[in-house]
């Protein structure tokens, strides 16, 4: 429920309103009456009503007022039944009766019950168009409502009766902030705080409207402001916690978050903020003890399952991430980010098909979602089903036209089509929304290398490694490329570098094999071919290139056994039958190299 920040508003209105409607002072039924109005006590207000209602000779609209006095001492004790009894009694004995409809209103305000209270604060405001409560209250029962125009109207009209009403301020800017219109939600908090600079809800309320326009240092800003007027602002360090976190200071995040939970350790929303921080630190296990102690206080929150979910995700519990992504749908059908990370889970699994289905129901819910057109795509990338991917990442392309790695996806579907041009169209427009991403630069480079265009390939990889100049499988295309090129002593450097960094990286060893065979280092040749071999004893292609390296050095027995080798992996390998012809004849046995000239040509 969204509660107005004139603390002590209902309580007030509740005394406003006990006394409307009189009874001639020289009535009978004027004994017992400060029993049952002027008392604070609600027990002895009821009592002393009741004994006044007792002894009541007729039942009329000088009466009224006792049922709508004891109807006030019952909303003091929360007990709403016979609260609402007594006022539907009160306004059933004098219809025009307007602050038993008031106090009705106030009693089902409270229950949440906002639909059945707006027409009582209207029957209210139709009798006094000046009650600034009625107007109050009704607004924040249209705010609750979600009838956020209806709830500005009423606050705007309290403004206008009452220019210096903070209250009405915040509450026209907490309807604003709802509406998703952040600007004018800024304006109404800060004419409460310059008539009211000690109002620590204000500078929070609107720190948080300049967090969701992205504004994370003026957030700072508010929250700081609000410390300074009640240190003990538990919302206050949240939302500094959360500025600091967009700014990706998760430290300081998390240092603020603390301070939430310790002043609020049972508030769950905070457990459940420094979770998320410490997800972003890449810290799961802390991030998912503190969604464990959310879910704790409220375990009804589907957010905080999708979180812990994605915490899990992020470990490779995929089982006990599906979990929570399914609790989350069942809390919530209509969650986005649940089908999303539950797809992206089962994409983890190497399981696109299913993925795929989770991104068609995430988009069914929100179809303008360029991040789930965006890992669908990837799922029909990985699937190989290139044209959909295209289609996927152009969808998310026109929804975020300045989203760098949309281009670079689509660069990267374009090349796995074998269509080098339209990839390295998308590349460029990657790298210029990025001049800095190492990756757009290398992908174009393998895509002119795809072209045979190695001098531009050599030029980007060679921007791709200033910016990374730890990436092994930058320095390994670049050795490719190098290699292609000719330039076989810097593509030796090069793969060297890579394996140096990637010590299991078999295609760096295979590639560096090769231009040492053209550099005629047979040895070293032999030697990267038997790490392949170590790496992966089925790789034929190694066993064939170290026979070919030992047939050069002129080991013509060693030939022959890796030869034999690749045969036994591979029957059918044209080219290791081919080559063992060619030992069988440097030994002059025809017959046998005959015979595997005829192998060769089956």
């Amino acid at each position: 429920m969204r509660t107005s920040s004139r603390i002590g508003l209902l309580l007030a209105a509740i005394g406003l309103c006990s006394g409307a409607g009189t009874i001639p002072p020289d009535s009978p039924r004027t004994g017992g009456v400060r029993s049952c109005w002027h008392v604070s006590d609600p027990d002895q207000a009821i009592a002393g009503c009741t004994r006044m209602i007792e002894l009541a000779l007729r039942f009329d609209s000088d009466i009224a007022w006792v049922f709508n006095s004891r109807g006030n001492a019952y909303l003091k004790k929360n007990d709403y039944a016979n609260a609402l009894a007594d006022f539907a009694t009160a306004m059933y004995l004098n219809p025009d009766f307007w602050s038993a409809h008031y106090n009705r209103g106030l009693t089902l305000y409270e229950q949440e019950r906002y639909a059945d209270a707006i027409p009582d604060f209207a029957w209210s405001i139709a009798h006094d168009a000046g009650d600034t409560e009625a107007f109050t209250y009704r607004g924040l029962a249209e705010l609750n409502s979600d009838q956020y125009d209806l709830a500005i109207d009423d606050f705007t009209s309290v403004i206008r009766l009452d220019p210096n009403a903070t209250w009405a301020y915040f509450d026209r800017g907490l309807a604003y902030a709802d509406k998703g219109d952040d600007d004018r939600a800024i304006l109404d908090f800060s004419s409460n705080i310059a008539i009211d600079p000690g109002s620590a809800d204000a500078y929070v309320r609107r720190g948080w409207s300049y967090y969701n326009k992205g504004s994370f240092d003026k957030a700072i800003e508010d929250s700081n402001a609000a410390l300074m007027v009640a240190r003990t602002t538990a919302e206050a360090y949240d939302l500094r916690g959360r500025a600091y976190e967009g700014r990706r200071d998760y430290g300081r995040a998390v240092f603020d978050f603390n301070a939430a939970v310790y002043l609020k350790p049972s508030e769950g929303i905070y457990y459940r903020d420094r979770g998320h921080a410490f997800a972003a630190q890449g810290k799961p296990d802390d991030a998912i003890k503190n969604f464990n102690a959310a879910i704790r206080f409220d375990p009804a929150d589907a957010w905080t399952y999708n979180q812990r979910g994605d915490a899990l995700r992020l470990k490779g519990d995929y089982e006990g991430a599906l979990r929570n992504f399914n609790q989350a749908i069942r809390l919530s059908p209509d969650y986005v980010s649940a089908f999303e990370m539950r797809g992206q889970t089962y994409f983890d699994k190497s399981d696109p098909d299913t993925a795929i289905r989770d991104y068609d129901s995430a988009l069914r819910l929100d179809p303008k979602n360029a991040n789930v057109l965006n890992r669908r795509g990837n799922a029909y990338l990985n699937k190989g089903a290139w044209d959909m991917a295209i289609v996927d990442y152009g969808a998310a392309i026109l929804l975020k036209p300045d989203a760098e790695w949309l281009r670079y996806n689509r660069g990267l579907a374009y090349a796995a089509k074998g269509d080098a041009l339209r990839a390295v169209q998308d590349y460029d427009a990657a790298i210029e929304l990025d001049p800095e991403d190492a990756g757009a630069f290398h992908s174009r480079g393998n895509a002119y290398y795809d072209r045979m265009d190695y001098v531009l390939a050599i030029a980007d990889f060679n921007r791709a490694i200033q910016l990374d100049p730890h990436d092994e499988a930058i320095l390994r295309d670049r050795g490719k490329a190098l290699q292609a090129s000719g330039a076989d002593e810097l593509a030796v450097k090069d793969l060297g570098e890579a394996i140096r960094l990637a010590p299991a990286d078999s295609e760096a060893y295979a590639l560096r094999a090769w231009s040492r065979v053209k550099l005629r280092d047979y040895a070293g040749a032999s030697a990267d071919y038997s790490k392949i071999i170590e790496l992966d004893p089925t790789a034929t292609e190694a066993f064939s290139g170290r026979a070919w390296a030992a047939y050069r050095q002129g080991d013509l027995d060693r030939a022959l056994s890796d030869y034999a080798a690749a045969l036994r992996i591979d029957p059918l390998n044209d080219l290791a039958y081919g080559r063992r012809s060619a030992v069988w004849r440097s030994r002059q046995q025809y017959d046998r190299a005959l015979a595997d000239t005829i192998e060769r040509g089956k």
